[in-house]
């Protein structure tokens, strides 16, 4: 089912169930590539969040990417901090960040999973600075999962794995999962390991 999550701002929800925010990459309003990943999601019994956001406006999304996240937050059946958030490439960076920064921003999330997102050098559209630093978890429990291509020519192996220890070596519960895709097809053809990895948090 297609709303708005702002004036002029599209979001599909898909599923019933516990909330997961889904974010897509860098191309602007481009929700419908999550297509297959969203249904794959909402199949392990979930209610799937999937907005446009634009990353060439001059807050690079930040407030689209917020918008949603209210959106998603006051429309959950349950505890708003018990929420999901997942993102594929610049949306996974920018999940990362708000994992870094949630109690700053005074919310909290269950999980949240970066998909082929471990580039860590390109712009976090929250803050408009690059991830560099992995801060300790403060107060809240929140598990971290990286989803990673072992044919992405975007984020290499190598930085899927250092991304692995910075964030387990911050006292994160961090893990990391290699698929045969690359950078796109690991939302597309991998839609269901993918969802696995989203839906099956691991032991805190």
């Amino acid at each position: 089912m297609s709303q708005e999550y702002a004036p002029g701002r599209a979001v599909d929800v898909v599923g019933d169930g516990p909330t997961v925010l889904l974010w897509h990459g860098s191309g602007p309003n481009e929700r419908r590539a999550l297509a297959a990943l969203a249904e794959a999601v909402a199949a392990h019994g979930r209610r799937v969040v999937v907005p446009d956001w634009d990353s060439t406006s001059p807050d690079l999304g930040r407030a689209d990417l917020l918008g949603s996240l209210r959106f998603a937050r006051e429309s959950a059946d349950h505890d708003p901090d018990e929420l999901t958030l997942a993102g594929w490439s610049r949306g996974g960076i920018a999940a990362a960040s708000l994992a870094l920064h949630q109690r700053r921003l005074g919310i909290g999330f269950d999980r949240v999973v970066g998909i082929a997102c471990t580039a860590f050098q390109h712009l976090d559209p929250i803050t408009g600075a690059r991830i560099e630093t992995v801060t300790p978890p403060v107060q809240r429990s929140t598990t971290v999962a990286f989803v990673h291509g072992l044919r992405d020519d975007r984020a290499t192996t190598e930085q899927a794995h250092q991304a692995l220890a910075d964030w387990t070596d911050a006292g994160w519960a961090t893990t990391l999962t290699e698929l045969d895709a690359d950078h796109f097809t690991i939302v597309e053809e991998q839609a269901e390991p993918v969802a696995s990895v989203i839906c099956t948090p691991p032991t805190r």
